[in-house]
């Protein structure tokens, strides 16, 4: 947390993270925001859904 804290890009809000991935899998990281943003895009541009 303190290297995202560091890089201002700690989610302040990990619990608004509804997505299933980052609560089945142990490498996406709702606390990580670039994270959270970068699969909110690739979900619309790679698999079409909507956000």
């Amino acid at each position: 947390m303190e290297a995202l804290r560091a890089e201002r890009s700690l989610n302040t809000r990990p619990e608004a993270v509804t997505d299933e991935l980052f609560a089945s899998w142990e490498f996406c990281d709702p606390r990580d925001l670039v994270q959270v943003k970068y699969e909110m895009v690739r979900r619309v541009r790679v698999d079409g859904e909507p956000v």
